[in-house]
C-alpha cells in the first residue's frame, strides 16, 4: 500500500503548519519563542511561577503530540512532500536550539527563577526530543511492528518525562516560595548556608536539581534515558547525543547550586528556617515521589507505553 497523494498545494499547509508550531513554541517555551519566559518567572509570585512552569508546558506537549499524530501522519503526502518530515525535522530544530540556548544562557544567571526558567527553556528541548521520535519509522507500504513500537516509545517517553517533570519541578518551587518567604531574596548566593538553616530544606533542593539534571537515584535520570532511548529507537542517534552533551553543560549549573547550598558561608547561617505542618508534608509528598519515580519508574513508564500503543492501533 502506497501513501495516497492529496490534490494540494503544499506551500499554505506548510505556512499553516509553521504558524502552529509558534503557537505551541509560545506554549511550552521553546526557542525563539521563549523570551516571556525568564521575565515571567521572576516577575509572577513564586506559587504562579510553579502552576505555569508545570500546567502550561505539560498540557501544550500533550495536545501538539496528539494533533501532529492525527493531523500529519505520514500518509499525509502533498505534491510529494511527506509532511510527517516536515514537522520532524520541524521539532528536530527547536529541540537542538531550545537545549542549547536554553542551558547556555541558564549558566550564567544570579536569580534562582530566572536559572529555573531558563532550565525550564531546555527542559522544552529535551521533551522536543521525545516528539522528534514519534512515527519516524513509519513506511510508505505501511506502518511495521517496529514502526509502532518506535513511535508508542516516543509518546511514552515524552509522558513520562512531563509526569516526572511536573513533581520536580513543583519541589524545586517549594523549596524557593518557603526561602523566598523567609528572606526576602531570590538571589542564588543567599542560598549560601541553607543547609545549616534548614537541613531539610536544603535536601529537598538538592534532590529537585539532581532530577532536573538528569542524576540517580532522582526521576529525572529516567526521564532523560527513555527520551533519548525513544531518539535511538527511531534512528536519531545523533539527537540523543546533543541531547546527553546538553545534560552535561547543565550538570554545572545545577551543581553550582548545591555548592552554595552546602558548602558556601553566609552571614545567616545561624538563622533558622522553620517549616509548618503544611509545607512539610508538600515537600515530603514532592521528594519521595521524584525519589519513588527514579527507583521504581517502570509501572508509570509501561502505563504511558500501553495507552501510546493505541494511537497507532
Amino acid at each position: 500500500m502506497t501513501s495516497p497523494e492529496f490534490g494540494l498545494n503544499a506551500a499554505p499547509i506548510v505556512v499553516s503548519l509553521v504558524l502552529i508550531f509558534v503557537g505551541f513554541g509560545f506554549k511550552i517555551s521553546a526557542v525563539p519563542f521563549h523570551f516571556w519566559t525568564p521575565d515571567v518567572y521572576e516577575g509572577a509570585p513564586t506559587p504562579v511561577t510553579a502552576f505555569v512552569s508545570v500546567a502550561s508546558k505539560a498540557a501544550s506537549m500533550a495536545v501538539l503530540m496528539r494533533f501532529l499524530i492525527a493531523i500529519f501522519p505520514a500518509e499525509f503526502v502533498i505534491n510529494g512532500q511527506v509532511m510527517q518530515e516536515f514537522w520532524i525535522q520541524l521539532v528536530i530544530v527547536l529541540a537542538v536550539i531550545s537545549m542549547t540556548i536554553g542551558n547556555v544562557l541558564a549558566l550564567v544567571q544570579k536569580n534562582i527563577k530566572r536559572m529555573l526558567a531558563y532550565s525550564s527553556i531546555a527542559q522544552a528541548g529535551y521533551t522536543l526530543i521525545g516528539i522528534a521520535s514519534i512515527q519516524t519509522m513509519y513506511l510508505t507500504d505501511g506502518m511495521t511492528d517496529l514502526s509502532q513500537t518506535a513511535a508508542a516509545q516516543g509518546v511514552a517517553a515524552v509522558t513520562f518525562y512531563m509526569f516526572m517533570y511536573t513533581f520536580t519541578n513543583l519541589l524545586a518551587f517549594a523549596v524557593i516560595v518557603i526561602f523566598t518567604e523567609a528572606t526576602g531574596s531570590e538571589k542564588i548566593s543567599d542560598l549560601a548556608g541553607l543547609s545549616r538553616r534548614n537541613s531539610w530544606l536544603a535536601l529537598a533542593m538538592t534532590v529537585g536539581l539532581l532530577s532536573l539534571a538528569g542524576i540517580p537515584p532522582a526521576a529525572g535520570f529516567f526521564g532523560k534515558f527513555f527520551l533519548f532511548n525513544a531518539a535511538v529507537t527511531a534512528g536519531l542517534e545523533w539527537l540523543a547525543i546533543v541531547g546527553v552533551l546538553n545534560a552535561i553543560v547543565a550538570l554545572y549549573y545545577y551543581l553550582v547550586v548545591i555548592k552554595v547550598v552546602y558548602v558556601d558561608r553566609h552571614e545567616d547561617d545561624e538563622v533558622p528556617i522553620a517549616l509548618n505542618m503544611t509545607t512539610a508534608w508538600v515537600l515530603g509528598a514532592t521528594t519521595l515521589s521524584v525519589i519513588a519515580l527514579g527507583v521504581l519508574p517502570q509501572a508509570i513508564y509501561n502505563w504511558a507505553l500501553s495507552s501510546a500503543s493505541t494511537l497507532f492501533a
